[in-house]
C-alpha cells in the first residue's frame, strides 16, 4: 500500500508535466468556457424573453384597469391580489398627494416615467407584515390625478439565474472530471511507452545491440520514429557484422603462412 502510494506520488508530477495532460486540461478549460458562454447566452435570452413578456401583460393589465370606472378599478385591484398564491404581484392605487388609497405597495417610488415599466423596489404589504421586494413595475397617471400601479416579482426571473446555475454544475463539473480522468490515462499510457523506450534505449547504449524499439503497428508518429531507429540499429548492427567479418578475414589471414 505504502509502495503504491510512494509511486503514484513520484509519477504525479511527470504527470502533469507531460503535454497530453496539458492538452487535455486546455481542452476542458476550453470547454468550460465555451459551456459558460452558452448557459450565459441562453439566461440572457430567457431573461429578456421574460421580461418582455411580464412588460407586455403589466401594460396591458394597467390599460384596462385604467379604462374602467373607479369602482370597478377597487375590485380589480382586490381580485388581483387575492388570485396570488405566491405573492408575486404587486397593485396599488395613489391620491394626487401619494397617499395610498388601496393595494399591497406601502408608497409610490420616486422618478418612475409612466407607462413604461422599470425595475423598482417596493414595501409589499400583507396585512401587518412589511417585505421589501425587487420588482418590475408601471404606473399609469389618471386623469382624475390618482396614480395606478401595477407590478410583479422579479423572482421567477431569479429562479431562473439558480436553474441555470445548477444545471451549470451539474453539467460542468462531470464533464470537467471526465476529461481530466481521460487526460491521466492517455498521460499515463504515453509515460509507459516512453519509460518502456528509455530501458530499451539503455540496453543498446550498453551494447546491445539486438535491442529493438517497440512498435504498436497504428502508424502514429512515434511508431513511425520507432521504425526509423529500428531500420538505422538493423544498418548499424550489419555494419558491425560486416566490420568484425573483415577483420576475422584480416586475422586469418596473418595467421596463414606464406
Amino acid at each position: 500500500m505504502s509502495a503504491a502510494w510512494v509511486s503514484s506520488s513520484v509519477r504525479l508530477p511527470d504527470l502533469v508535466r507531460t503535454t497530453t495532460f496539458r492538452w487535455a486540461l486546455g481542452v476542458a478549460g476550453a470547454f468550460v468556457l465555451c459551456t459558460l458562454l452558452l448557459f450565459g447566452f441562453v439566461y440572457w435570452q430567457t431573461a429578456a424573453y421574460m421580461t418582455s413578456s411580464f412588460d407586455n401583460l403589466l401594460t396591458g393589465e394597467v390599460s384596462l384597469m385604467a379604462s374602467d370606472t373607479p369602482a370597478r378599478r377597487l375590485e380589480r385591484i382586490e381580485y388581483r391580489l387575492h388570485d396570488d398564491p405566491r405573492r408575486i404581484r404587486i397593485a396599488a392605487l395613489f391620491g394626487a398627494d401619494g397617499r395610498r388609497i388601496a393595494g399591497n405597495m406601502e408608497s409610490l417610488p420616486a422618478g418612475l416615467p409612466p407607462d413604461v415599466p422599470t425595475d423598482a423596489v417596493v414595501v409589499r404589504l400583507d396585512g401587518q407584515n412589511r417585505e421589501t421586494q425587487h420588482v418590475r413595475l408601471v404606473v399609469h397617471p389618471l386623469p382624475d390625478g390618482d396614480v395606478l400601479a401595477l407590478g410583479r416579482n422579479n423572482e421567477e426571473i431569479e429562479e431562473i439565474a439558480e436553474i441555470v446555475g445548477r444545471a451549470l454544475a451539474l453539467g460542468l463539473l462531470p464533464a470537467f472530471l471526465l476529461a481530466v480522468v481521460i487526460g491521466m490515462v492517455l498521460s499515463l499510457r504515453a509515460l509507459d511507452r516512453l519509460s518502456d523506450v528509455n530501458r530499451r534505449i539503455q540496453r543498446i547504449v550498453a551494447g546491445d545491440l539486438r535491442e529493438r524499439l517497440p512498435t504498436r503497428g497504428s502508424d502514429d508518429p512515434f511508431d513511425q520514429l520507432a521504425v526509423s531507429v529500428n531500420r538505422m540499429l538493423g544498418d548499424i548492427e550489419a555494419l558491425i557484422h560486416e566490420i568484425a567479418g573483415v577483420g576475422n578475414d584480416i586475422a586469418h589471414d596473418l595467421r596463414t603462412p606464406l
